[in-house]
């Protein structure tokens, strides 16, 4: 019998001793102070139109382009066009952000021009990835565009790179329609 009661001494000594110890732990983790002082950023998404050009073979057109305050939009107006007309507008869009960017679509809407000029007024999109090789200040025929290695949709860049977008703008040979050929339209890249 005493040697039962020895073990239940030990058994509940051993029990007190693991709740001292376990409350002991509770309250120093308890009463920790943990302050912490961090700043997180996510990045800057910034990308823009950084320059255009609008190029056209026909000397007596009215060519007139105005980039948004933000950049992210070019409205242009064409005046004094001719069945057959084809002019180009070069765009090379800036990522100044720290953040990657996708351009997924470009959008080209007009704005002004009768339903005819709509109908008979065409473009078509040209995207040229990383933009380095190609130099807008130095284009100046039509004739020498579309240039060669397109790339297609959705075109990636880093912060600090540039794509450069071809669009070429044309009004069908067949345009029988009266009155002047005047459009306005603006282009914007959708990221």
């Amino acid at each position: 019998m005493r040697a039962k009661l020895t073990h239940y001494i030990y058994v509940l000594l051993v029990m007190i001793l693991s709740f001292i110890v376990l409350s002991n732990t509770a309250y120093a983790l308890w009463s920790e102070t943990l302050n912490v002082n961090m700043r997180m950023s996510m990045g800057e998404f910034d990308t823009r139109i950084c320059y255009y050009k609008v190029l056209t073979c026909c000397h007596h057109c009215n060519v007139t382009a105005q980039l948004s305050e933000d950049g992210n939009a070019l409205s242009i107006s064409l005046e004094n066009l001719h069945p057959g007309w084809v002019g180009w507008v070069g765009i090379v869009v800036c990522n100044r952000g720290t953040l990657p960017a996708r351009i997924l679509r470009t959008n080209v809407i007009i704005t002004e021009g009768s339903s005819e000029i709509r109908e008979h007024f065409h473009y078509k999109l040209f995207y040229y990835g990383i933009h380095g090789r190609h130099n807008l200040q130095n284009m100046v025929c039509c004739g020498s565009l579309p240039l060669p290695h397109n790339s297609s949709l959705p075109v990636s860049f880093s912060p600090g790179e540039k794509v450069l977008i071809l669009t070429r703008l044309m009004i069908n040979r067949g345009y029988h329609g009266t009155g002047e050929l005047n459009v306005v339209f603006s282009i914007k890249t959708s990221l």
